[in-house]
């Protein structure tokens, strides 16, 4: 009984653990922000891309790499209508960005 209980938690696990999608490659995107929240670390980006005008939504965490010319800069000093180029990777808890660059 006991085996048998056991057998079926790691058939079972390892179904769930394969189900999990694995992090995507990363991308780029270009574009101006249309709103920022510093508390939670929320970006709205509309993007520069003519035939794509829609506005995404990312999260920036503390591995998060922000550049503005040759210097690190903090999320708080991004303003709405700052142009920026992301590097970001699809994953569960949405588009998590790994690098902003912040144009002059």
């Amino acid at each position: 009984m006991v085996l048998s209980v056991l057998f079926l938690f790691c058939f079972f696990s390892q179904g769930y653990a394969q189900s999990l999608p694995a992090e995507s490659q990363a991308s780029l995107i270009q574009g101006s922000i249309a709103d920022i929240d510093w508390v939670a670390g929320k970006l709205v980006v509309r993007s520069d891309d003519f035939y794509s005008s829609d506005e995404m939504i990312f999260v920036a965490d503390r591995n998060t790499k922000i550049i503005k010319g040759t210097e690190t800069i903090s999320l708080a000093d991004i303003l709405q209508g700052d142009h920026v180029k992301i590097v970001y990777r699809s994953s569960l808890a949405g588009l998590r960005a790994l690098q902003i660059t912040v144009n002059k």
